[in-house]
C-alpha cells in the first residue's frame, strides 16, 4: 500500500513538472524583459530556474532563435551559469 502511494505521488510530481514547463516563447519574453530592466545574469538564472526552465531548454532556444545577438548573449550567459550551477550541485565522482 505504501509503495503504491509513493509511486502515485512520484507520477503526480512528474506530471506537474511536465505541464509546468514554460514555452520557449515565454522564456524568450522573460529574458527580453529582464534585459530591459537591467537584471544581472545571476538574477536571470535564479528567476528562470525558479520557473522550471532547464539548461536543455535554454540550449534549444539558443539553437533555434540564437540568431539575434542580444538574445544570443543572454542565452549563452544564462546557459553557462546553469551548467556551472548544475556541476556544482552534482559533482562527478572520479
Amino acid at each position: 500500500m505504501v509503495k503504491k502511494l509513493f509511486l502515485l505521488l512520484l507520477v503526480m510530481q512528474l506530471v506537474v513538472r511536465v505541464f509546468a514547463q514554460m514555452s520557449d516563447e515565454q522564456v524568450i519574453n522573460l529574458l527580453q524583459n529582464a534585459q530591459e530592466k537591467g537584471m544581472r545574469q545571476q538574477e536571470m538564472l535564479l528567476m528562470l530556474s525558479q520557473k522550471g526552465v532547464t539548461q536543455d531548454q535554454l540550449l534549444r532556444i539558443k539553437e533555434k532563435y540564437g540568431q539575434n545577438p542580444s538574445e544570443n548573449v543572454t542565452t549563452n550567459a544564462v546557459g553557462n551559469r546553469m551548467r556551472q550551477s548544475e556541476n556544482n550541485a552534482n559533482p562527478k565522482n572520479p
